[in-house]
């Protein structure tokens, strides 16, 4: 084990600077913490650690580089259940509390220490089990503090209990925060004084009651990175959120009551991240707005879609450009007025149509009697997940059958298909003809399913 020690050690001492740095980081998270990649890059990016020269790579991109070195290195490694998920060695943890001092101070192994009042002092970055019950008016001595970041820890299942006033007390103190966390907090709204945070870059709102937020939030002009997921009580963004004009990720899934976007979305053009785009209605931003939105990636998810009015407001929507995004999720609502008009839908739809490289595609709750002409085998190459739920006005399936990488099809909900076409027949061979060419260990992971329950279906 003294081997293995030193072999760290050394290891480290070998590092460029700019990795001894990220490794230092992650010295705030705990024993056995489990994190992801992109959380650690946006941690990384919101301290000032990624910092690309010109005609480099964007942020996003050489933290993925760093991260993936580190990893290489054998300086996080990959959980036994999940590769997705990472988390550090004992003996690397305690490297990492070894090469920052007291600068990093995580509160779950010294609070109460003798060194409790140095180590105040001197913090610059602070985690703590988010479900403890540390006296958190201990935390407003830290005025230099830069990172304030709770942790969901094994121990502590559920949701943390953090009155309203706590936050009043800390944001109104700690005004060099980069990165805050009120994740899992049972808190319904924000100070005003949210706004004073003017260095914030970080701010993770995620599994909280909020049911709005304060239109102070849109003078933090250095935020980078919004975390709203499954807030699923909040109802609308401030009306001022284009002058957020460095925001880079908004994850907002699991945001079911928002009524619709701030209007001038578009001119958040720094945007890589939207999780969820609600089309509102007239006052609120469109589907146009995501135009103007270059560099969006991974999933998005575009709901309400019956409020598109115009069809040429989803062709301005650009996605057939957006060659980064990976997933699309295109649906309506599911309590529709029967006898409103849904005749545009399907050009609505057509106009929608994303770029070739889309790896997995959902729609739901579609009105048209069929499908536009892009759904085919030679618009998406890479598909591997196709889903097709509750279009219950539809006579007939759009004829995938020769999507070549599919792996992973549902259709559910599809009431009136009458007939199947021939293309469908051809998924089953197509499928085998993936499973010839693959290696035998990966065939497990070949998904085929199909769920049809339509009553007037004839085959």
């Amino acid at each position: 084990m003294e081997l293995f020690q030193l072999l760290c050690s050394a290891s480290y001492y070998h590092l460029p600077a700019h990795l001894k740095r990220c490794f230092a980081y992650c010295s705030i998270f705990p024993k056995d913490y489990e994190f992801k990649e992109q959380q650690l890059v946006l941690l990384w990016m919101a301290e000032g650690l990624i910092q690309p020269q010109e005609g480099e790579k964007q942020m996003e991109d050489l933290g993925k580089d760093y991260f993936r070195n580190l990893l290489s290195r054998s300086f996080f490694q990959q959980s036994n259940y999940d590769d997705s998920i990472f988390l550090m060695h004992d003996i690397i943890n305690d490297l990492a509390q070894l090469v920052v001092g007291d600068i990093y101070f995580r509160m779950d192994e010294r609070f109460g220490s003798s060194k409790q009042g140095k180590i105040y002092k001197m913090a610059r970055h602070l985690s703590y089990p988010g479900g403890g019950t540390k006296p958190l008016e201990a935390f407003s001595k830290l005025t230099y503090l830069r990172t304030f970041l709770p942790l969901m820890l094994p121990q502590y299942p559920g949701c943390c209990l953090l009155t309203q006033e706590v936050p009043l007390e800390l944001l109104s103190k700690l005004r060099c925060l980069r990165v805050l966390s009120l994740s899992g907090y049972y808190i319904y709204k924000l100070p005003n004084s949210i706004g004073d945070l003017k260095h914030l870059r970080y701010l993770d709102l995620s599994y909280t009651p909020i049911t709005s937020m304060p239109e102070s939030i849109t003078t933090l002009y250095n935020l980078q990175t919004l975390i709203l997921d499954q807030c699923s009580y909040l109802k609308k963004l401030p009306s001022t959120f284009e002058n957020l004009v460095n925001l880079r990720h908004l994850n907002n899934l699991g945001t079911y009551s928002l009524e619709g976007m701030p209007p001038q979305m578009g001119k958040l053009t720094c945007l890589h991240t939207l999780s969820h785009l609600v089309v509102g209605e007239a006052s609120c931003s469109g589907v146009k707005e995501l135009g103007p939105l270059l560099h969006l990636q991974g999933t998005l998810c575009i709901s309400r879609l019956e409020n598109v009015i115009e069809p040429r407001d989803a062709r301005e929507a650009k996605l057939i450009e957006k060659s980064d995004l990976d997933g699309l999720l295109l649906e309506w609502s599911d309590k529709l007025n029967e006898s409103k008009d849904r005749t545009s839908e399907l050009d609505i739809l057509n106009m929608l149509r994303p770029g070739g490289t889309l790896k997995e595609l959902i729609i739901r709750f579609y009105g048209g009697t069929r499908f536009p002409s892009w759904l085919r085998y030679s618009s998406f190459p890479n598909m591997v997940l196709l889903r097709i739920e509750n279009c219950k006005k539809c006579t007939s399936l759009p004829p995938i059958g020769q999507l070549p990488s599919l792996k992973d099809l549902s259709i559910e909900g599809m009431d009136g298909v009458k007939n199947l076409a021939a293309e469908f027949y051809c998924i089953k061979a197509c499928i085998l003809y993936q499973m010839g060419k693959s290696k035998p260990e990966l065939l497990i992971k070949l998904v085929y399913c199909v769920k049809i329950s339509s009553p007037n279906m004839t085959h």
